[in-house]
């Protein structure tokens, strides 16, 4: 039992000397020694996917960092056509173009993916480059739709009316365009000129039965009987983006001389009977027959 006791006490003794924290007053601690940053621990912050619309400058920065007393390099590869990069500030810029983010012989893609990729480093020659594959996007747009032309046509009842229009779309150059009419006579009709996909005319022809007697809607002729069409031409192109343009249509009224129909020649000495009959060519008013010969 003696013995027992003497080499746990001995124990403790060893123990207290050997105790990496020992007691100094109430405690005693060791601040641990601060930790040291790789020479390569390198840092960038960036998305890893940017949205852009063509015709508008979009930029954004690049976060990046080094060690003291180190300074980060970043650089990128495959920079879109007319996109910059400021290797101080770290600041791409980009202003994509008209075709950037559409495709004029696909007119289904109205976006397009330009993939780039950055890398980052340091002054520090040992330092391990880092890498990151950002995805540009670039939404398309649409350029103007213009239907070039005038805003009214004029004519007489019994002409051809012929309106003549032309599309420019920078998107779709070409075309091809689908025009339609709202609003317009049965009787008008669009057509191409000629091969050409871009230039197109109205065609109306309207007869003598149009505009009625004493029917004026101020066309701009004084004592000129007229009706007005107002009419709107429908532009589509590809894409199927729409444009619309209001036409006018100011027919005047043409008055017909009355048409008399007598009957065959007569043989004199016989009794007969004949009509005569006559007719409003533009068919609004019964004529009057007055018998002017002799009893």
């Amino acid at each position: 039992m003696r013995s027992l006791f003497l080499i746990l006490f001995g124990l403790t003794f060893i123990g207290c000397e050997n105790n990496p924290y020992p007691l100094d007053g109430n405690l005693r601690s060791e601040a641990r020694a601060p930790q040291k940053d790789p020479a390569d621990a390198l840092s960038m912050t960036l998305s890893g996917q940017y949205d852009f619309y063509e015709g508008t400058l979009t930029d954004f920065r690049i976060k990046a960092e080094a060690p003291v007393p180190f300074m980060p390099i970043v650089s990128i590869d495959n920079l879109p056509a007319g996109a910059t990069f400021d290797p101080e500030t770290f600041i791409f810029s980009w202003r994509p173009g008209a075709f950037d983010g559409n495709l004029p012989t696909d007119p289904t893609i109205k976006s397009r993916y330009y993939p780039i990729t950055v890398w980052l480093s340091s002054t520090n020659p040992d330092t391990e480059r880092r890498t990151k594959e950002v995805i540009l996007v670039v939404n398309d747009v649409p350029l103007n739709l213009d239907i070039n032309g005038d805003t009214e046509e004029t004519g007489y009842e019994g002409s051809e009316f012929v309106y003549e229009f032309d599309i420019v779309n920078p998107d779709y150059p070409n075309g091809p365009f689908a025009v339609s009419l709202d609003g317009f006579p049965g009787a008008a009709k669009v057509e191409k000129v000629g091969s050409d996909n871009k230039q197109f005319r109205i065609v109306f022809s309207p007869d003598f039965h149009h505009v009625l007697l004493n029917e004026n809607e101020n066309c701009g002729l004084d004592y000129v009987n007229c009706l007005k069409y107002k009419g709107t031409i429908h532009v589509y192109n590809p894409a199927n983006h729409k444009k619309s343009k209001d036409v006018t249509f100011k027919v005047f009224d043409k008055r017909r001389s009355p048409k008399l129909v007598l009957p065959a020649p007569m043989k004199q000495g016989l009794d007969i009977t004949f009509q005569v009959s006559a007719y409003d060519m533009n068919g609004e008013v019964a004529p009057d027959i007055e018998h002017l010969g002799n009893d």
